[in-house]
């Protein structure tokens, strides 16, 4: 009888010892489901950080255009966790507060950035104790240090070695980049013996692919560039905006989309334009502002003319380009911070020649029925082409991120065109000329091509 009495204790221990093993099984899939979710969020509060400090390149009168927080959000939003969405904060500090951390060695430096992301995860097994959800955190923290060095680079070709040859010299030429570098996706094609490089820091994703080794030095020492180096992403994807169409420029006789053929002296004001065509021996100033060059017609000069302009940008969409060569003697400068400002598109400073991406290859022949560094004049080259005396320059970023920028001149001094920055599918440089990569200097405005963006904690 006793043991009758007994019978129901074992179910009843039982059912106590699976309601603690079930609840310990479920304590730990929910850490291990916690622990998953943080990882996410660590991985987009790195990515927040990156970017908003990344973004502190862009200045406006020596402090940020106030895009910080955004850039750190919209990336954080890529990962996953967008601010005020599904139970999610995402905090940007620019500087640090030390709000989440009051021992923070960085509270108060203008020059870091801290995101913080919180977010509310419900439980599955814990709800069983009553514990409905979970609040994760995860912090990050990033700084950036601006300036040109050999190891920035002031130089990109896009395009990879499957397709296309990243850059592509021939004749006398000399190509400088001596206070940055050249990161080529493509291949690199030295053809001939006339080809200098100077340059301390050279990438080539593909191989060589020319009749020599090419003559690259660094400090007068020879250089083999790294081949088979890791492809790089365009610098500026996702960063510039576009300009909308601003309507027709002042300068034109009439409403809407004109021509204008420039001869004797004359100064344009911004807007747009269907094609500049620039005569020979002409003097042309170009105003401050934004030129939207929309149509097949495009930019050019032909002869000796003088070309000057400074805080300008031209866009070119509609298959619209530019073609500049001989010894005209040109000196653009692009927009500073406050005139990138004031125009509307301040993440747009420092951008010289910006083309519309969706004009796709317009100048890079087929591979294998066309040479692919064609000469001028040739009827296969299509891209922009550009040039220019002794002295001439481009204070800026020549970008092209989708067409061939041909490079040609006949520079007899040795000073040569000086370039800020350029980022092109490929490059093709030619003729008895000098081109001089010159980076920080050549830029009116600071920008993420030329910084070091870290992850410090």
């Amino acid at each position: 009888m006793k043991r009758t009495r007994q019978t129901g204790y074992a179910i009843i221990l039982t059912t106590l010892a699976l309601v603690a093993l079930l609840g310990i099984m479920g304590f730990g899939i929910d850490m291990g489901m916690m622990r998953y979710e943080r990882r996410l969020q660590q991985t987009a509060a790195d990515a927040a950080a990156i970017a908003g400090a990344n973004d502190l390149a862009f200045e406006c009168g020596g402090t940020p255009c106030g895009s910080v927080t955004s850039a750190a959000q919209n990336a954080s939003a890529a990962n996953g966790f967008t601010d005020g969405t599904n139970n999610v904060t995402v905090h940007v500090y620019n500087p640090p507060t030390g709000v989440y951390w009051a021992a923070d060695p960085h509270k108060n430096n203008n020059a870091y950035v801290e995101v913080v992301i919180s977010a509310v995860h419900p439980t599955y097994f814990e709800k069983i104790l009553s514990i409905n959800n979970e609040t994760v955190v995860a912090r990050a923290e990033a700084t950036y240090l601006s300036g040109a060095s050999n190891n920035d680079a002031c130089m990109y070709t896009l395009g990879n070695p499957a397709n296309e040859i990243g850059v592509d010299p021939f004749g006398s030429t000399t190509l400088n980049a001596t206070t940055c570098g050249i990161v080529d996706n493509g291949n690199f094609d030295p053809t001939g013996k006339g080809l200098t490089v100077n340059t301390c820091s050279f990438n080539v994703s593909g191989s060589n692919t020319g009749n020599n080794s090419g003559n690259v030095y660094c400090n007068g020492q020879t250089l083999s560039p790294n081949y088979s180096s890791p492809t790089a992403q365009d610098p500026f994807l996702g960063q510039l905006t576009t300009p909308s169409n601003p309507g027709a420029s002042t300068s034109c006789p009439a409403k809407g989309t004109c021509n204008v053929n420039t001869t004797g002296t004359v100064t344009l004001q911004p807007g747009q334009f269907s094609s500049i065509s620039i005569g020979s021996s002409s003097n042309v100033t170009f105003s401050p502002g934004i030129y939207y060059i929309n149509g097949s017609g495009g930019l050019s000069c032909t002869g000796s003319p003088t070309i000057t302009g400074t805080g300008v940008m031209f866009y070119f969409t509609n298959s619209a380009t530019i073609n500049c060569q001989g010894s005209a003697s040109i000196n653009l400068t692009a927009m500073t911070s406050a005139q990138a400002q004031s125009s509307g598109y301040p993440k747009d400073a420092g951008i010289l020649m910006y083309q519309d991406p969706n004009d796709t290859n317009t100048g890079i022949p087929t591979k294998g029925s066309k040479s692919p560094c064609p000469p001028p004049g040739s009827g296969t080259n299509t891209g922009p082409q550009m040039g220019g005396n002794d002295g001439s320059t481009y204070h800026g970023v020549l970008y092209f991120p989708a067409d061939q920028l041909y490079l040609t001149g006949n520079t007899t001094t040795g000073a040569g065109v000086s370039i800020g920055a350029s980022v092109t599918d490929t490059v093709c440089i030619g003729g008895n000329s000098t081109f001089n990569l010159i980076g920080a200097s050549g830029l009116p405005a600071p920008l993420p091509t030329l910084s070091n963006t870290v992850l410090v904690e």
